[in-house]
């Protein structure tokens, strides 16, 4: 009987430091918490200055107040008006940049950041931590180490009473890796980076959707789609195109293609090459076609398409994403 209390006792004991090592260790050292999906005014610092070039980009394109607004939507006016500022400081002799910043800055009605803010009232200083924290938290870990003192023995006793065996003979070594031969060019990875999915359903009028790209935990670039051209205005409005784009980071480049509807007359043709370099494709369930910059390629596939009123506008259009890096 007081050999099954002290077994039961003892795994108990290794569960407790168990727990306490997965949660502190684990939990807090190894894999911590990382917050994903951030608002665009939390990102570093460079990166808020290539969310904005990317913004002005595409706002000089559609001059879309509503979509601006959207992306801008939560971010402190000061502090926006700010980088504003900033980017133009940075960029002088850039006479483009600074008309889509201004434009921005007035469609956006931003304060100067120069105006005077409200004195915040003085706070009482923040003190650091009591001796009880520190006390709890030294108690804590000479728990945690004779529980593991504990966990050591029993196991140490208990692996004393398994018998060893011992193989009969020597596995043979397995032979070793063929070297790979090395192919030079241009190349991209099998398998993509990311793989995104956007839906759009008649009567969304701030359709729009960005996707980041990353390799690990470094920030490589966006691709998206956003509404382009309205075939009829009304509520909610007919949109007829969508621009699809990638935005390189290490080349700040954004290159985009339109997908229009299968109707599309010589005018819309014209209305959407007009607004960028980018190739219009026709709507069709099942193509496909590429985005590419320097380094990274992203291919985009029409899911599935639904026309109204003749073919005159677009009722649904569902694409995907898939991104390599070449």
């Amino acid at each position: 009987m007081l050999k099954i209390q002290s077994k039961h006792i003892g795994l108990a004991l290794v569960f407790v430091a168990g727990f306490l090592l997965g949660w502190l260790v684990v939990g807090w050292w190894l894999w911590p918490v990382k917050w994903v999906n951030t608002d665009p005014w939390d990102l570093r610092p460079e990166f808020k200055k290539h969310y904005i070039l990317m913004a002005a980009e595409s706002y000089a394109i559609n001059s879309n107040p509503e979509i601006l607004k959207e992306r801008f939507k939560g971010w402190p006016s000061r502090d926006l008006a700010a980088l504003l500022n900033e980017l133009k400081r940075e960029n002088p002799g850039d006479e483009l940049l600074s008309a889509r910043l201004d434009a921005i800055k007035s469609a956006l009605n931003l304060p100067e950041p120069g105006a005077a803010k409200p004195t915040p009232a003085p706070q009482a200083p923040k003190k650091g931590p009591g001796i009880l924290s520190v006390l709890g938290i030294i108690s804590l870990l000479l728990v945690l180490v004779l529980l593991g003192g504990l966990a050591f023995r029993l196991l140490k006793s208990q692996a004393l009473k398994m018998p060893l065996k011992f193989p009969r003979r020597r596995a043979k070594p397995s032979p070793g890796p063929k070297a790979q031969p090395v192919i030079e060019g241009e190349y991209r990875e099998v398998l993509p980076l990311a793989q995104y999915s956007a839906t759009y359903t008649y009567g969304d009028v701030r359709f729009s959707e960005s996707f980041p790209i990353e390799s690990g935990s470094e920030y490589l670039g966006e691709c998206g789609i956003d509404s382009a051209e309205v075939t009829m205005p009304g509520d909610p409005p007919r949109f007829g195109a969508f621009e699809v784009w990638l935005f390189d980071k290490s080349s700040a480049r954004t290159v985009t293609k339109f997908i229009a509807i299968p109707e599309a007359d010589d005018t819309m043709l014209a209305s959407l090459r007009a607004q960028s370099s980018g190739e219009v494709v026709k709507a069709k369930k099942g193509e496909s076609f590429q985005l590419e910059t320097e380094n990274l390629e992203c291919k985009v596939i029409i899911k599935d398409v639904e026309l109204g009123d003749g073919g005159t506008f677009f009722a649904r259009l569902a694409v995907s994403f898939e991104v390599y890096k070449k």
